[in-house]
């Protein structure tokens, strides 16, 4: 079982160090490029599956199984 001063203790630590890198954040002004490419890649795979999508079902099928 967990002990609850250890536990309230380390999430202070946590905090305080979440809130110190938080605070030091405008000092890196770069871009965010993981962010960017992340953001291209949802895109890429969005457009991946609409077109697979597309072409697992022509024109005039029906969805489901077919009925003998």
């Amino acid at each position: 079982m967990f002990d609850r001063t250890d536990l309230d203790l380390r999430m202070a630590a946590h905090r305080a160090t979440t809130a110190r890198i938080d605070a030091r954040g405008w000092q890196w002004q770069r871009a965010d490029t993981g962010r960017r490419a992340r953001a291209a890649l949802a895109d890429l795979l969005v457009a991946l599956a609409t077109r697979l999508d597309r072409e697992a079902r022509p024109a005039g099928r029906p969805l489901g199984r077919a009925r003998p």
